[in-house]
């Protein structure tokens, strides 16, 4: 993608996913810890702004300033068509997700080009 090569997207690109800023989870994780506990019970931790593969890429190319020049390759065997997490217990704490999957692929793309770009020490792998 940064490098001018095809950003790969397996299977259509029309499957979904809920996309996670860290801060967000790390929130939630906090709140699990610091409540007493009578039982343990999974918690879902994630984000209900359910987007398709395609438009996190077309996203992720807009945000650090690349042409979308997607590479559709074969989908992976048993890739679910759908993510989307049930967040009805992480609720119950008085949690939910702030930042949107659009905030998130921003930041992430402001930090990658701070970070990333810009130091001579690093070196990008090929598929970037």
């Amino acid at each position: 993608m940064l490098n001018g090569k095809p950003m790969p997207i397996q299977g259509t690109g029309k499957q979904t996913r809920s996309m996670t800023f860290v801060d967000d989870a790390i929130e939630l994780l906090r709140m699990v810890m610091e409540r007493p506990q009578s039982s343990l019970q999974p918690i879902n931790i994630g984000n209900d702004d359910e987007r398709s593969v395609e438009d996190i890429a077309r996203t992720l190319a807009a945000v650090t300033s690349t042409e979308f020049n997607p590479a559709y390759e074969s989908a992976r065997e048993g890739d679910p068509q759908r993510r989307k997490p049930d967040l009805t217990l992480a609720r119950g704490y008085g949690w939910a997700p702030r930042r949107r999957s659009r905030k998130a692929c921003a930041s992430l793309g402001g930090g990658f080009r701070r970070n990333v770009l810009h130091s001579p020490d690093l070196a990008l792998p090929a598929h970037f």
